[in-house]
């Protein structure tokens, strides 16, 4: 959960009348020819991976502009039914006003704002008859109809022995084993087809509860006792969850190499560093080594290569590069989808 202040949306950029989903992607096209945009791109991939939204990943990093990819996957990610990113005006008249420009949520899950009804300032008994007030540190959230807080205690005593998922009936023994702090119950081969899933998808970050809404972030010995009999499984979940690792590590980054699971790590004395397995690359552009010569030399280099026997031109709209590789002369662009015969 985010502690700033306020007056956070002083320090971001507003979104102008100006402002579209197409403008926010040609900013984001630009901003990746830069030397700053090349330093995330694995973050990007990685993010899209991990199935977030290419749309809401571009106003995150241009409108909010993430230090880190943790950072940005606490923007997208709706966390005890808060959206750890302020509100941001809806300035498309075609669109509902009163919906986030980055997430398409209302005011309610955002950050900062508490209905002018719940003011601390003003009518405390009507607060405190609406709210279950946390102790400090806990977390809470508004319910979706009228704002109350969901009390943990009545949800677990609400729970029936019947498979969230399947809705089969569950012994006692199942459930115990299956048992996780929000209370919710579900089958063990629900919970393995629902883990094998996300794993398959490369979804292996702060992976929540089954249950539908329910933020409960899963512990990963509770998982890894579920899809331990099956080797491949386990094998792919950690290897994921090394790359996750690494990729919010700003020290380090997945070794480029096909097949190594080895890291680079940031080096003061050079910028060509090895990784574990003896695969030495540039930091910074992760080529090979290149003596004196700039990174953006040799990415112009291996781009002009690779499209030198391509059917490959800009976009007469965006400018982005785009590949016919089949069909007739009427081409697509893949990021602002304009049109034309090429």
């Amino acid at each position: 959960m985010l502690d700033k202040d306020n007056d956070i949306k002083d320090n971001l950029l507003v979104v102008d009348n100006a402002r579209t989903t197409i403008g926010i992607e040609n900013e984001m096209r630009n901003y990746m020819e830069t030397e700053e945009g090349e330093k995330i791109k694995a973050d990007i991939d990685l993010l899209l991976e991990m199935g977030y939204d290419k749309t809401m990943i571009n106003k995150v990093y241009i409108l909010l502009q993430p230090e880190h990819i943790d950072t940005a996957i606490s923007y997208m990610t709706e966390e005890n039914g808060i959206y750890q990113h302020n509100f941001f005006e809806n300035h498309n008249p075609k669109k509902d006003q009163n919906k986030c420009f980055i997430c398409g949520k209302t005011k309610r899950y955002h950050l900062d704002y508490i209905p002018e009804e719940y003011n601390i300032e003003g009518d405390n008994n009507n607060l405190n008859n609406n709210l279950d007030i946390p102790n400090k540190g806990d977390s809470f959230r508004f319910s979706d109809d009228n704002y109350d807080l969901k009390n943990e205690n009545e949800k677990k005593d609400s729970i029936s022995n019947e498979c969230t998922v399947c809705y089969e009936e569950i012994d006692e023994e199942e459930k115990k084993f299956n048992d996780i702090p929000c209370g919710h119950v579900c089958c063990t081969q629900c919970w393995l087809n629902y883990l094998k899933t996300l794993i398959t998808e490369a979804k292996v970050d702060k992976i929540k509860c089954v249950e539908h809404k329910c933020k409960e972030i899963i512990q990963e010995e509770f998982i890894l006792k579920h899809i331990k009999d099956d080797k491949k499984l386990v094998d792919k979940y950690q290897r994921f969850k090394k790359r996750c690792s690494i990729i919010n590590d700003k020290n380090k980054k997945q070794c480029p190499k096909p097949d190594c699971e080895s890291f680079l790590e940031k080096s003061v004395f050079s910028n060509y560093v090895k990784c574990e397995n003896g695969h030495k690359y540039c930091f910074e552009c992760l080529k090979p080594p290149h003596g004196n010569k700039k990174c953006e030399e040799i990415l112009e280099k291996d781009f002009m290569k690779w499209k030198k026997n391509k059917r490959v031109k800009r976009c007469p709209r965006c400018k982005i590069f785009t590949e016919k590789n089949e069909g007739c002369n009427h081409m697509t662009c893949v990021s602002c989808k304009y049109q034309w015969c090429g």
